[in-house]
């Protein structure tokens, strides 16, 4: 094998860019102080200990239970709106304004409103 392959084989960019960030990141934290920046090390304790305790599941848990609640509520206007302009031309009428003025809200302006 060239050498060539051997750095394409290992993604050596990708490597060192994950090197540089680790670096910076660590240089950032000393300069700046654990209490605004954690120094990777520490970050990467911190999560072995909330592996280990079990914390983690419970607060995935939590996190993965809003998610479905959302989403099913999402999905169940959407069945219900879309149920109603099938049967309903004035629903019809109303669905398709409401859906207009979503579509024309711009991507930032939903990530602002999902924050």
């Amino acid at each position: 094998m060239t050498r060539r392959d051997w750095a394409n084989r290992l993604h050596l960019p990708t490597l060192g860019a994950v090197l540089v960030i680790l670096v910076v990141w660590s240089l950032l934290s000393w300069r700046y102080g654990a209490y605004v920046l954690p120094a990777p090390l520490a970050v990467l304790r911190g999560f072995g200990d909330i592996l280990q305790s079990g914390e983690i599941w419970k607060h995935t848990g939590a996190s993965l239970y809003r998610i479905a609640v959302g989403f099913g509520g999402a999905v169940g206007i959407a069945v219900l709106m879309g149920l109603a302009a099938f049967v309903s031309r004035t629903a019809r009428g109303v669905v398709h304004d409401f859906l207009a003025v979503l579509n024309s809200t711009s991507v930032f302006v939903w990530i602002v409103i999902s924050i």
